[in-house]
């Protein structure tokens, strides 16, 4: 993995595998950017970095910047930029982060104390305040608190104290004593000289521990009122952290610990602190990298295991198509019972190369013989019909003109007038055999068989006493309809001695309620409980509902049913049904919601409101 550092002022790597190795492409670890700007280092050096690196295959990368760099208006585009821009070998940028946050984790060794610590950070010339993402309103750069800021107040004071010595230095020894200050520490000497050739005034200067801790922090009152212990509390933040060498003196310790009240707060605020942060914040950097590369590789696992199913679906949907192939060959060739051991010698061996075992093929063979045996059966023992002889049209009356002389009765018996018969109605005993009444309906309903058939049909009745009310009518005719519409299969209305009724058969399945018992759907406690094969049942309901031809305002998971098919070789397709209608209407909505309810009332209300959530019912 290879770690780019940016600073505000100079530009690091390190190759990080069991250790870190830091990378030195001019020599130096920290690389100055000078006149260029940190994404032109970049490309300068990049090459170089990656010469370091012998893996093969695309480079993992983490940059970090500093905290008011992070975005279009600072470091960041320019960065990426030139690491797109490089194209001899394939980089892999995992992360993008801040050099507080990568410090922070590096630190603690997790990521969740990002959340509430913020970091004072100056590693370069000035003071920087950074608070946690979401709050970079709040952060603040302090000028007069910093290496930069300190130095000077150094350089103005001992100058000051040398011109009132009366030795009024120069340029050049004002030059000299910038040059030598370059990370001044209490004890340190400073040479000064001046003159020429002939003489020569050299002049050397201690600084006490008293003087450089007065004015090397001179600015730091200006960090009092945003570190203020009740300001950062308010703010959700728990703990600073300290970056930067200069933040590291025993003298800024103190200060930050007794005088503004910090002592509970500082991380590794102690003597025993590290005495480099550089290497903490490559740790950061590669605990984010490791665990994007994590999330890399299971997003690859994912696609892989999606890519090696599709394959396997589209394999056995294969197979399933050449086996339905096969059987409905069978169907069309096997014509002939005497031919049977052809049939099998033909089809036997193709069934096996598509898994289907020789049990299987001679069963179908057998059975599409066995209907051809019986069909030739009955032509030859149907009987012989014989034609009607023809019609002979009878000759037509003599048409008589003139009435017989026969003489008229004086008294006629006119024949009384009979009534057209009328056929005696059925009882439903004598037509069918009831099994269970069924309750909760509009209109009496039975399941009953007939007699000489255990096939079940459900019966529904409007009785002889109701046939008069117009209401009652219009709502048996509805019901009618509705079930009609749906049902395949649907007899007439009829009559019986009882009343008016008609029956369709019962659809095989049990009630939702009952299937997601065995499903165990109240059981589940989250939805990571869920299986595939439950939310395929969820789903499969809610698109039975939408597909309804006609309305249904009374469902629920009683009359919602479940019909399982099972087909060889040992699957299941689960169909979706629909009973208890009744004459009053609903609009799809309101069915959606009937079944939203059924289903809270199964799963149990808080888990199903997080499924609904989550898949945006």
């Amino acid at each position: 993995m290879l770690c780019l550092i940016f600073t505000r002022k100079y530009f690091l790597a390190a190759t990080c595998t069991d250790q870190t190795e830091w990378l030195r492409p001019d020599g130096h670890r920290e690389i100055a950017y000078g006149t260029t700007d940190p994404a032109e280092t970049l490309a300068q050096y990049l090459p170089q970095c990656l010469a370091a690196l012998s893996s093969e295959g695309p480079v993992p990368v983490c940059v970090v910047l500093p905290g008011d760099q992070m975005g279009p208006d600072g470091m960041e585009p320019g960065i990426r930029a030139a690491l797109e821009a490089y194209t001899s070998r394939s980089l892999n940028l995992l992360i993008v982060m801040s050099l507080p946050e990568a410090f922070v984790v590096g630190l603690t060794g997790t990521e969740k104390a990002t959340a509430e610590t913020a970091v004072l950070e100056a590693l370069d010339e000035a003071a920087h305040l950074c608070l946690p993402g979401g709050q970079a309103e709040m952060g603040k750069t302090f000028a007069h608190v910093g290496p930069a800021a300190g130095r000077k107040a150094l350089q103005q004071v001992l100058l000051e104290r040398l011109g009132q010595m009366g030795l009024n230095p120069d340029a050049t020894m004002k030059s000299q004593l910038a040059e030598q200050m370059s990370a001044p520490a209490s004890g340190q000497t400073y040479t000064l000289t001046r003159g020429d050739e002939d003489i020569r005034l050299q002049v050397e200067i201690t600084l006490t521990e008293a003087t450089f801790a007065q004015y090397y922090f001179s600015g730091r009152e200006a960090l009092r009122e945003a570190l203020d212990p009740d300001t950062l509390h308010a703010a959700g933040i728990r703990q600073l952290a300290l970056l930067g060498p200069y933040l590291r003196q025993a003298e800024m310790r103190r200060y930050l610990r007794q005088e503004l009240g910090l002592e509970g707060m500082l991380l590794h605020a102690g003597d025993s602190d590290v005495s480099d942060e550089f290497p903490l914040i490559v740790q950061g950097m590669v605990h984010k990298g490791k665990a994007v590369l994590a999330h890399q590789a299971e997003l690859a696992r994912r696609r892989r295991a999606e890519a090696e199913e599709r394959a396997r679906i589209a394999a056995e949907l294969e197979v399933k198509e050449a086996r339905e192939a096969l059987l409905a060959e069978i169907q069309r060739t096997c014509v002939d019972p005497a031919e049977k051991e052809v049939y099998e010698r033909a089809f036997v061996q193709r069934g096996e190369d598509l898994g289907i075992p020789q049990v299987v093929i001679q069963w179908n063979i057998s059975e599409v013989l066995s209907r051809i045996r019986l069909r030739q059966a009955q032509e030859i023992l149907a009987p012989v019909e014989e034609k009607p002889a023809p019609m002979v049209p009878e000759p037509e009356p003599e048409l008589v003109l003139e009435a017989p002389a026969v003489p008229l009765p004086t008294t006629v018996n006119a024949p009384r007038r009979l009534g057209k018969s009328q056929p005696a109605l059925m009882s439903m005993s004598d037509i069918f055999v009831v099994v269970a009444h069924l309750p909760d309906t509009e209109f009496e309903s039975w399941r009953v068989t007939f007699h000489g058939d255990d096939s079940p049909k459900i019966v529904r009745l409007l009785p002889v006493g109701q046939i008069d009310e117009p209401g009652a009518q219009a709502r048996f005719q509805q019901i009618y309809q509705k079930e009609r519409t749906y049902f395949e299969e649907m007899s007439e209305v009829a009559e019986a001695k009882e009343g008016r009724y008609y029956y369709r058969p019962e659809p095989e399945g049990v009630s939702l309620k009952t299937h997601a018992a065995r499903l165990g759907l109240g059981k589940k406690q989250k939805l990571d409980d869920f299986s595939s094969s439950d939310l395929k049942c969820i789903l499969q309901v809610f698109k039975a509902v939408r597909d309804l031809p006609v309305s249904h305002a009374d469902l629920n998971e009683e009359n919602i049913l479940v019909v399982t098919k099972r087909r060889w070789p040992l699957t299941k397709e689960m169909d979706i049904r629909m009973s208890g209608f009744t004459a009053a209407d609903a609009t799809e909505q309101e069915m959606l919601e009937a079944t939203h309810r059924a289903f809270g009332r199964i799963i149990g209300e808080p888990v199903y409101a997080e499924f609904r959530k989550q898949f945006k019912f």
